[in-house]
């Protein structure tokens, strides 16, 4: 497919020009691994509270139960989160290959078991490269209802009422649970832990991945607005299918319990906003993460999402990890194909034997767009 030339980036909307991350909040630049730490922690701060109503807290016990084993290649244990007289319980299932007894496997972790992304033929493939696939049902933490009211009825908010945390934390809180069970299993190589998702999957890991440094590879798959996209960039694609990207407003009129409540003085001047989407891809730095779009996929804006990708590779120049920051930009819509999980399946083969890349997933798609921010 050619990629889309500068008379389409030209109908695109820039609200403004992204903030940078990269300047502490006395003016000064950050310099150094040292000062990018103390920013880190804020940004941290800010963002999860802002945008996310922040992460639950952990509980207060964590039971991770056997339930059934087929030949030690499928295990499926029911994870437990206790606090107070309340639990919370959802199936954590495990795909694991033929190995050496004694030693450890990477991990490919799912949560999307709601829908039919981790099928058999992927899990297939992330087994046929020694990795264990994952899968747990993200929506067995809060539901995946377009009713405020029936969200807040989820286990997650009867576990710890009164909290904030919107639908989206909640998701990227179990996937934070999955890996403290992973953990617990002499299997697993707890430096090779991944996590992938798609769409409003896609938005939970990348707040997962920012915010839990034990996982080593992020895969966010065609997420767009609260997650890879960019709030100041917007796609305008007349006569398609979807004729431009979701903004804040979309999400705030159909899903607004995903979000934390202060987004809501937002609506409409999303330029307003303290930050943008890098800044989750830097809280990823310096460990992986891989950005993967299809083209066509004007809703979850692919070009806005390069555009934040763009901005945070100043984070990853800083801590000389600058191929750590990937995206593969394919053929076709809103889909978690097998090709996207291929990609995360070479990144962490190639990260693992320590060897290059055979593909190469640094390519610029939109070779004739303009960054939307003039720092480095």
């Amino acid at each position: 497919m050619k990629a889309p030339g500068k008379e389409e980036c030209m109908r695109d909307t820039v609200l403004q020009k992204l903030p940078n991350h990269l300047v502490k909040p006395d003016g000064t630049p950050v310099q150094s691994a040292g000062d990018w730490l103390s920013q880190r922690g804020r940004i941290t701060n800010l963002v999860l509270d802002l945008e996310y109503g922040g992460l639950p807290p952990s509980p207060e016990e964590l039971e991770v139960e056997l339930l059934c084993s087929s030949r030690d290649t499928f295990i499926t244990y029911a994870v437990t989160a206790g606090s107070g007289k309340e639990r919370l319980t959802f199936e954590l299932q495990l795909f694991i290959p033929p190995h050496d007894q004694g030693c450890t496997l990477p991990v490919v972790l799912c949560g999307d078991g709601c829908w039919p992304y981790m099928n058999d033929t992927v899990v297939n493939a992330v087994t046929a490269r020694g990795f264990i696939a994952a899968r747990f049902n993200r929506t067995a933490i809060v539901h995946d209802v377009y009713s405020t009211e029936e969200a807040r009825r989820s286990p997650l908010y009867r576990l710890f009422p009164g909290i904030e945390s919107g639908t989206i934390a909640g998701w990227a809180w179990g996937y934070r649970l999955c890996v403290d069970a992973l953990l617990r299993f002499p299997v697993v190589d707890p430096a090779c832990i991944a996590i992938t998702g798609h769409s409003r999957g896609g938005k939970t890991v990348l707040l997962a991945g920012a915010a839990d440094e034990r996982v080593t590879f992020t895969a966010a798959n065609g997420s767009g607005a609260a997650g890879a996209g960019c709030w100041r960039y917007q796609m305008n694609e007349p006569g398609s299918e979807d004729p431009r990207s979701e903004v804040l407003a979309d999400l705030l009129k159909v899903v607004p319990q995903w979000l934390g409540p202060k987004m809501r003085d937002f609506k409409d001047h999303e330029e307003l906003l303290p930050f943008d989407q890098h800044y989750l891809k830097a809280l990823i730095a310096p460990r992986y993460y891989i950005q993967t779009e299809g083209l066509l996929d004007t809703w979850a804006n692919p070009r806005g999402a390069w555009q934040t990708l763009l901005a945070a590779q100043g984070v990853y120049r800083l801590l000389e990890a600058p191929g750590r920051l990937l995206s593969h930009y394919r053929d076709g819509g809103h889909a978690h194909t097998l090709e996207d999980f291929g990609v995360l399946l070479d990144v962490m083969t190639a990260a693992r034997s320590g060897q290059a890349q055979n593909k190469d997933y640094h390519a610029n798609p939109y070779p004739e767009m303009e960054k939307i921010f003039d720092w480095d």
